[in-house]
């Protein structure tokens, strides 16, 4: 039986995502499952998506990561929110 991860709400945190992947690969699980909001917040959604990208998860998208395709998700997102979703789209390409 294979052996499964799921994550979620990563929101653009490198330093995390790293450290769960470490975590998974001590494990040795088989498929890592993402349940969405890789991007917003922190700093470095760019990075994420690379690294999620490079280990093959499964991902579907959260409420953050459509917001940066659809930008009207957002206008009901707080301040903060709004200004992670704002500083995502600059960082990430179509790619």
């Amino acid at each position: 039986m294979p052996r499964i991860a799921v994550i979620s709400d990563i929101h653009g945190n490198l330093e995390a995502l790293q450290a769960v992947f470490k975590s998974i690969e001590a494990d040795h699980v088989d498929i890592t499952v993402h349940l969405g909001d890789l991007v917003g917040y922190n700093a470095d959604p760019r990075e994420c998506v690379q690294l999620l990208k490079a280990k093959g998860a499964v991902s579907v998208l959260g409420n953050h990561d459509l917001a940066i395709l659809e930008p009207k998700m957002a206008k009901c997102f707080n301040v903060l929110a709004h200004a992670a979703i704002t500083y995502s789209q600059q960082q990430l390409t179509a790619s």
